[in-house]
């Protein structure tokens, strides 16, 4: 028990705070030796005085106040503030924590200097009652060892944290209590703090009821008189939480780091900050006090410019869209879609951008494999269709050209009828070339064409010849206004892409029904806009499939009838012309609006 006692002894001597023990009365009964470094007062100068001598006089009042409630609280732990009197006469702010013994009415108390705002450790007392009382109020594990090392001490945490080990901790050595894995680090720690005479910071494991749990533990060398090293003291604190959320961040850079998309950050001026490997190693960035600006292509640099800095940096507003980006480990300029949204600081203000980034040459040679299965998609279920439309005036040249040869046979060459005659055969070849035209522009790719200036009922008409005779045959009433004559800056095979689409989904919707048509407006929306709306006599969509539209493979057709990309596709489309898809909700009927800018100003498109 001495032994155990002089541990105590040197234990809270090594103490930062302030400890005082007063009577009933208010007269110090014992302080420790650090009341001469805060308030430079010797023991001798305090013990035996009346504690509210040294309070300062504006503080007086509520301390005395706050004195006569803790003496209420008996046995209940209480904080209070208060200001002391320094022996040079000044101040000094020092924040208590205490309780009053029910039995014998002594205060026992803890205080720090929080002038200074100082982090202070808690100290041992120089009796167990003491220490114990000081111990208690901790949440963290606080313990002493001998050299050994065994538990000479626990508080009254530890005890309640690790109680599911054992009943008690006391001569016990951390291989008696945890588990070897757990036991084997704790004791490697004891024994580099024996070796190294030094206090040191771990993290060690302990287990608790509901698994196993972090500690950040500080753990220090106690000395007897002679300097030698007779136990160890430390102090541990749960870290759990801070450490998983290390491991989640680490998981997350670790992401980041090997994802094929480009992540990073830069400054309110797009000087970078922060890249990932995507792209350094792939495009060869640098952030090294580079600009974004440095990387983007002429007409990207101008666009950003002009309207994403002054939405991200002036409004707080997020972006994205598509940037061409140069992969300078190649000179090329790459399209990049790039998501970029503000970060801002604990003062409000703006501190980073942050972006996300993804190379868009994949997506869109994927997006080109896409379009062009549905193209072949559709042309299969207007194949029938067409082969009609072709059979229909081969048949009337046949019978055309066979009349006019039986009238050179029969020499009744009339001069009117021969003209007639080949006339028809002219009109009719000229629709089967409409036709054959049509299909040839509608099969091609068209993704890399330029934007042209073609005229809108050109590109409609030659649509119609593909699928014009199978609404014919399945007595689908087509009703179509006047097409204006207007021109647009497009991809006339994209455009009739749009269109067929909306035409071959308008035909699967009304086929089976009753009352069976599908009309097609134009009408202009201010001098810029033009509006075409497709409508057939469908009685709408549900709302949830409403929400479903625009989404890649969504059919509500069945199985080898729908691709499910005709409308994101279309949708996409439009979106490059400077225009828009979209369907009307609140009609009676079935309808999809698509609308087309009618300035010059579509850009050349991605």
């Amino acid at each position: 028990m001495n032994e155990i006692m002089d541990l105590f002894k040197r234990f809270f001597l090594m103490s930062t705070e302030l400890f005082i023990v007063t009577d009933a009365r208010g007269k110090i009964e014992r302080v420790n030796d650090r009341w001469k470094d805060v308030l430079g007062f010797l023991n001798s100068e305090l013990e035996g005085q009346d504690v509210f001598a040294f309070i300062h006089p504006d503080d007086l009042a509520r301390t005395r106040e706050a004195a006569n409630s803790l003496h209420g609280l008996k046995d209940k732990e209480s904080t209070f503030e208060c200001r002391w009197r320094h022996k040079n006469g000044g101040a000094v702010w020092l924040k208590w924590t205490g309780l009053v013994d029910s039995e014998s009415f002594y205060f026992y108390g803890t205080g720090k200097d929080i002038t200074r705002s100082r982090t202070l450790s808690s100290e041992l007392a120089e009796n167990r009652q003491l220490l114990d009382s000081l111990m208690s109020y901790s949440p963290s594990l606080i313990y002493i060892k001998t050299d050994e090392p065994r538990y000479v001490m626990v508080n009254r945490n530890f005890e309640e944290k690790l109680k599911h080990l054992s009943a008690s901790f006391v001569g016990k050595t951390p291989h008696d209590v945890f588990p070897k894995f757990i036991a084997d680090r704790i004791t490697e720690n004891d024994v580099e703090i024996l070796r190294s005479r030094r206090a040191q910071t771990f993290e060690e494991a302990m287990l608790h009821v509901d698994g196993i749990h972090t500690y950040l533990s500080s753990k220090f060398p106690l000395f007897d008189e002679l300097g030698e090293v007779v136990g160890i003291g430390g102090i541990s604190t749960d870290i759990s939480d801070l450490a998983r959320e290390r491991e989640r961040s680490t998981i997350l850079r670790e992401l980041i780091e090997s994802s094929k998309d480009g992540f990073g950050y830069c400054d309110p001026e797009l000087r970078t900050v922060y890249l990932n490997r995507f792209l350094t190693d792939e495009f060869g960035w640098s952030f090294e006090d580079k600009s974004l600006f440095e990387y983007m292509s002429p007409k990207s640099f101008s666009e950003m410019k002009k309207t994403v800095l002054p939405a991200l940096v002036g409004k707080g507003e997020a972006w994205e869209g598509e940037v061409e980006f140069q992969n300078t480990l190649t000179g090329e300029f790459v399209p990049i879609w790039i998501k970029m949204f503000p970060s801002y600081g604990d003062d409000r203000k703006l501190k980073y951008i942050a972006f996300f980034a993804t190379d868009q040459r994949n997506k869109k040679s994927a997006e080109a494999a896409m379009l062009q299965s549905s193209k072949m998609a559709s042309l299969g279920q207007m194949a029938a269709g067409v082969a009609h439309e072709v059979n229909n005036p081969i048949t009337i040249i046949h019978g055309t050209a066979g009349l006019l040869r039986r009238a050179i046979d029969t020499n009744q060459m009339d001069p009117v009828k021969l003209s007639s005659g080949l006339e028809r055969i002219e009109r009719t070849a000229m629709r089967i070339s409409r036709i054959v035209r049509g299909l040839r522009m509608f099969t091609r790719s068209g993704q890399n064409d330029p934007m042209t200036m073609s005229q809108l009922d050109q590109i409609f008409e030659e649509t119609l010849d593909l699928c014009r005779e199978r609404f014919k045959d399945h007595r689908i009433d087509l009703k179509i206004s006047p097409i204006p004559s207007v021109s647009l800056k497009c991809r006339p095979t994209q455009i009739s892409q749009v269109f067929l689409n909306l035409l071959n989904n308008a035909f699967d919707a009304v086929v089976t029904l009753e009352d069976r048509w599908v009309e097609i407006d134009f009408t202009h929306a201010g001098a810029e806009t033009l509006v075409v709306t497709i409508t057939d006599s469908g009685k709408g969509i549900s709302r949830d499939i409403q929400k479903r539209l625009m989404e890649p493979f969504f059919t509500t057709k069945e199985p080898g009838k729908g691709t499910g990309l005709g409308l994101p596709i279309s949708r996409r489309i439009m979106e490059e012309h400077r225009g828009r898809l979209s369907f009307d909700a609140d009609f009676e009927h079935t309808r999809f609006v698509v609308e087309f800018s009618l300035t010059s100003d579509t850009g050349e498109g991605a």
